[in-house]
């Protein structure tokens, strides 16, 4: 049985990191990287919902503001990279046992895992920023739309 931190010689020359993104051999290590990277997101998640209130009592939240004196920001910005390395790390799941799950066809199993956490994550940011946007939008439209009516009339 091969132990879990050895790489096989195929991959020796490769750091950690580069176990993971080199679709090569699959081992235990990158396994386990992969997990690591999966279930993170788990724990940040809570963590951050965690933060996010104890800051909302402390007033220091303010979802309406992109202020990075705020809360908010950092929370999205965090949760945002949990949630990327996540799916990436399903990607790379993928890669790796492709060959050896092929019988089950996962890719459309996995793309709707990957759309439903990663579509739904940043069309809450998306929103943010539209809704954070849209009263200078509205502005700078009225104030356009009243210069063009002084203009012709």
């Amino acid at each position: 049985m091969q132990n879990y931190y050895d790489l096989p010689p195929s991959c020796s020359h490769h750091s950690l990191f580069l176990s993971v993104v080199v679709f090569a051999n699959v081992t235990m290590l990158s396994l386990q990287i992969i997990y690591l990277c999966i279930f993170q997101y788990c724990f940040i998640r809570v963590f951050f919902t965690i933060v996010s209130v104890i800051t909302e009592v402390a007033d220091r939240y303010c979802e309406d503001s992109l202020s990075p004196a705020f809360a908010h920001v950092w929370v999205t910005c965090f949760e945002g990279a949990s949630v990327s390395i996540a799916m990436y790390a399903l990607i790379q799941f993928y890669f790796e046992l492709r060959t050896d799950l092929k019988q089950h066809k996962p890719f459309l199993k996995l793309l709707c895992i990957k759309l439903v956490i990663f579509l739904s994550f940043w069309q809450t940011v998306c929103v943010c920023v539209f809704f954070y946007t849209v009263p200078f939008l509205v502005s700078f439209l009225f104030f356009l739309v009243a210069d063009v009516f002084d203009f012709l009339c």
